[in-house]
């Protein structure tokens, strides 16, 4: 079985997206990835998943997408047709927390103020 496995530079170059959205992607869960090492992988499958994910959100009357094809020929039918929900998690950034309004806002530390000539240190 030979199936593309991409590098996230190069699953960048081939789907034209930026390492800071690749790497959205991955932490709210839309693209699998494993490792290996130090190495990040994306399979094939999952790059295929995380394309037709994209186009079910986009197209919301079509429901669940069949995945069959992504499935190797040497699976039974019966596994062959796992279907892939129509809506993929929601990851929105986080929301910074709210300061109460008496809270004081951190400023500038003051200078040290050098000591008088004569003046004992207390």
């Amino acid at each position: 079985m030979n199936e593309q496995t991409y590098t996230v530079k190069e699953f960048e170059q081939k789907f034209k997206l930026g390492h800071t959205k690749t790497y959205e992607e991955i932490n709210c869960g839309r693209l699998a990835t494993y490792r290996v090492g130090r190495r990040r992988f994306i399979s094939g499958r999952a790059a295929a998943a995380w394309q037709l994910n994209l186009e079910a959100e986009a197209n919301p009357d079509s429901g669940s997408v069949n995945v069959s094809s992504l499935q190797s020929n040497t699976r039974s039918s019966a596994q062959a047709t796992t279907a892939v929900p129509a809506a993929a998690p929601s990851c929105d950034p986080p929301v910074p927390p709210t300061r109460r309004p008496d809270a004081k806002r951190p400023g500038r530390p003051k200078k040290a103020q050098p000591m008088p000539i004569g003046a004992e240190a207390v």
